[in-house]
């Protein structure tokens, strides 16, 4: 009596498929409701700013305006980080399987660009981060948020 039995490594490939599969779906996702977020409270912010301006009352120079200006440019390179960070692992997924399918060593089963993929994963949180204390810290010195 024989039994089917898949090969451990035809599995094993179709698992870094899926991994790859999952990454493009991250890629294609990334950013969209942080990154929103993060874009709207400081377009808020600005627009918030730029309604001030025309109370005579309240000096110009105590105004915001540079705070939620970069929490903007932080969030779109936020954004950009994170396009390059998923898209980066996509294709180091698409290449490890394509390797480990072509030699079903274990070793070429692992993402291959794990260094890039890190770097482009710190640039885009760190990004993320300064986008949000640079709103936060438009509401603390502004508006006396938290105090």
């Amino acid at each position: 009596m024989s039994t089917d039995h898949e090969d451990p490594r035809v599995v094993k490939h179709r698992q870094i498929i899926a991994a790859y599969e999952y990454a493009v779906r991250t890629t294609e996702m990334w950013g969209i409701d942080i990154i929103k977020t993060l874009f709207l409270l400081n377009a808020a912010g600005l627009a918030g700013v730029f309604t001030l301006v025309q109370v005579k009352e309240i000096p110009r120079e105590s105004l915001p305006f540079f705070s939620f200006s970069i929490g903007i440019v932080l969030t779109v390179a936020s954004l950009t980080f994170g396009r390059y960070m998923h898209s980066a692992a996509a294709n180091g997924w698409l290449q490890g399987a394509n390797s480990y399918a072509a030699s079903f060593y274990d070793e070429d089963a692992k993402l291959p660009n794990t260094r890039t993929v890190e770097c482009f994963e710190f640039a885009q949180t760190s990004a993320a981060y300064a986008s949000a204390g640079a709103c936060l810290w438009a509401g603390y010195t502004r508006y006396g948020l938290f105090g």
